[in-house]
C-alpha cells in the first residue's frame, strides 16, 4: 500500500515536502522555493544558497532522515548560518539518536555536559515534538 504524508505544511505554500512510502521504502520529495525564509530572500546568491541549504536540511530532518537531524544539530551547535542555539542543537541531536543514528550519541552527551539542567529539559521537550 502506498502512503503519502505532507511534512511541515507551510501557510505561504512556497515549499512542499511529501514522503511516499511503499514496500518499506520511503521517498522524500521537496519542491518549491527553498531559498525563502522568515519572510525574506537572501540578498546575494550566497545568502540564498545558505537559506536553501538550511531549509532543505530542516525539511529532510522533519521527514525523518536521521542524518539530516544530525546535520541540523551540528549547525545549531556551531552557530553556523542557522545561528547558535544549543538547546535546539541538543534537541536535533537527540532526534537523530532516537532515530537510530549511533554517531549522534557522543555529540549529544558532550553538548549535554555544557548545558544547565533547565536547558537539557527544554531540549528533551523540543525533541519530543520534532
Amino acid at each position: 500500500m502506498l502512503t503519502k504524508e505532507f511534512i511541515n505544511p507551510h501557510a505561504m505554500g512556497f515549499t512542499n515536502t511529501v514522503t511516499y512510502t511503499h514496500g518499506g521504502v520511503k521517498t522524500i520529495v521537496i519542491s518549491g522555493q527553498v531559498g525563502y525564509a522568515d519572510g525574506k530572500v537572501g540578498e546575494t546568491f550566497e545568502e540564498q544558497a545558505d537559506i536553501a541549504h538550511q531549509n532543505i536540511i530542516r525539511e529532510l530532518a522533519a521527514a525523518g532522515l536521521p542524518e539530516a537531524a544530525l546535520r541540523l544539530g551540528s549547525l545549531y551547535a556551531a552557530g553556523g548560518p542557522v545561528g547558535l542555539d544549543r538547546v535546539k542543537a541538543l534537541a536535533w541531536l537527540l532526534v537523530a539518536e532516537r532515530r537510530g543514528l549511533a554517531e549522534a550519541a557522543p555529540l549529544a552527551r558532550a553538548l549535554e555536559a555544557q548545558l544547565s539542567a533547565e536547558q537539557r529539559r527544554q531540549a528533551e521537550e523540543l525533541a519530543d515534538l520534532l
